[in-house]
């Protein structure tokens, strides 16, 4: 019985027109799938119409995803990239340093939460006007901090930028089980996961030169509003529009108008009450919620922790001017990349040969065996980052620390690139939302530590530190990830069976 539950539960991206992969392909289907992708055994399965984003060629897949996760990275360096800036911006405006790391979380609470906005939006109009929306509405919000002359107006101006920039983190997910099948997806989404916490990291390497080169804060904004109006102008030629209206008729014709033009409606998502509380039916899919939280964990300490404390740490212990500060996070940037490649083509190739050798669609769970590899890092990196810093000497520069740190993001991409593709793979018909649930997790806990950094390291020191942190790790973090692997599957036969029943 559960194998045929399982056989079941093979689903299609809810936006692009598919047939069952059980039902008969018409002699024209099944020649022009196997002229354009060489086989008819693909999942989600596309139609016969080139004009469907499935079946569009790689290099126009390719261009929009890389556009898109450049708006990503974007996205979460924005609010990251006036850390260097700290107490320059505490000395203009008269707050505290403390006050200061605050702008950064009026940023991200609102980039969490407001994609209970977005997502049915999307799902009504389209994915394209929400990418053009948030690079040129961010970018005049950018333009206004900038020139702004206060604390408060700084404040509100933050609170509207991650507002409009929460698209860029929750549709995404959407758009490549849109583009992409799924033995390509842990790659491709490792490539967005990737730029998602590049982000943080970048931010202040970068601007770090420029605060110190220039004295001030404003700089930052202004960089950051050509950026996101160069993002504006590549997606009006990069990102056509992914979500697929089939076509019965008329498959030889352009779709040019639908792609990058117009505007169009989907009766099949109405703007409703229902629809907007949508996204709260996610609290009960443990595939998804426990994974989002997972990920949100790690991210808290290995991401934003170190966004948000390094700049505070490093000049208090080392004397670290702000481009020398910026220059720590390159181990936040190759460690990333590197775990973005295992965690993403890595566990691409990993699901692939475990379909080979049982000869059938490989459990999502199999994927999850990556995971184990990242907490290894995850332990590495904690005690190098928290013991060389406990070991430092005034002014006496160490790079064990920034090595720690390096390792660390390692092991948090890698985990974070595993958990989403898992949740996707169980549950693709919400891939539209599972982006946001992700990212509503990781921007919540990014606005509540900052509050809590501070005194963590005040009442523990640095090796209490570590111990803070490899216990909330290992109790919210690994403990869930064993929990998901050993009863993933039962979960998931669960939510199948009731949504049959409900259907």
């Amino acid at each position: 019985m559960l194998e045929l539950i399982e056989s079941e539960m093979i689903e299609n991206v809810t936006l692009s027109y598919a047939e069952d992969k059980g039902a008969a392909l018409s002699p024209q289907h099944r020649e022009y799938l196997e002229g354009r992708h060489g086989t008819v055994n693909k999942t989600p399965l596309p139609s016969a119409d080139p004009e469907d984003p499935l079946n569009w060629p790689d290099w126009k897949k390719n261009t929009a995803l890389l556009t898109l996760a450049l708006h990503s990275l974007i996205a979460t360096y924005s609010p990251n990239a006036i850390s260097p800036a700290f107490i320059i911006i505490s000395r203009d405006l008269g707050v505290s340093v403390t006050a200061a790391t605050y702008l950064l979380s009026a940023t991200l609470l609102p980039m969490g939460l407001s994609s209970f906005l977005w997502i049915p939006i999307s799902n009504r109009f389209g994915r394209r006007p929400m990418w053009l929306m948030a690079s040129l509405l961010p970018a005049c919000f950018n333009l206004g901090l900038a020139l702004a002359k206060d604390f408060p107006t700084m404040v509100v101006l933050q609170v509207l930028s991650g507002l409009f920039l929460s698209p860029s983190l929750t549709l995404v997910s959407a758009v490549i089980t849109e583009l992409f099948f799924v033995e390509e997806r842990g790659q491709k989404m490792g490539l967005w996961t990737s730029a998602l916490n590049l982000g943080p990291p970048c931010a202040p390497f970068l601007m770090g030169f420029v605060v110190e080169r220039t004295n001030t804060y404003k700089y930052i904004y202004y960089v950051q509003a050509a950026a996101l109006i160069l993002v504006f102008f590549l997606h009006l030629f990069c990102t056509p529009e992914t979500m697929y209206k089939p076509r019965l008729d008329g498959l030889d014709k352009s779709n040019f108008k639908h792609q990058y033009v117009a505007i169009e409606k989907y009766p099949d998502s109405p703007l409703d009450v229902a629809t907007f509380a949508f996204p709260l039916k996610l609290f009960a899919y443990p595939n998804i919620v426990i994974p989002a939280i997972i990920q949100a964990v790690v991210l808290n300490f290995a991401g934003i922790f170190m966004t948000v404390e390094i700049p505070v740490i490093y000049p208090q212990i080392y004397g670290s001017t702000p481009s020398k500060v910026g220059c720590q996070f390159i181990g936040l940037i190759v460690g990333t990349v590197i775990g973005g490649w295992l965690g993403g083509r890595g566990s691409d190739i990993w699901m692939e040969r475990h379909r080979k050798k049982v000869g059938d669609r490989a459990e999502p769970e199999h994927r999850v065996w990556l995971c184990y590899p990242g907490y290894i890092l995850c332990l590495i990196g904690v005690l190098a980052f928290c013991i060389g810093l406990a070991r430092s000497t005034h002014l006496h520069y160490t790079v064990v620390p920034t090595v720690g740190a390096s390792i660390f993001a390692a092991g948090n991409q890698v985990i974070g690139n595993v958990m989403i593709t898992y949740s996707v793979d169980c549950h693709a018909r919400y891939s539209h939302t599972i982006g946001f649930f992700f990212n509503m997790w990781r921007t919540v806990l990014g606005f509540i530590g900052p509050f809590c950094y501070p005194s963590m390291i005040e009442n523990c020191g640095y090796y209490g530190l570590a111990g803070v942190m490899l216990a909330c790790v290992a109790a919210l973090s690994l403990a869930p990830t064993i929990a998901v692997q050993v009863a993933g599957k039962r979960f998931r036969i669960h939510k199948h069976r009731h949504e049959g029943a409900m259907e």
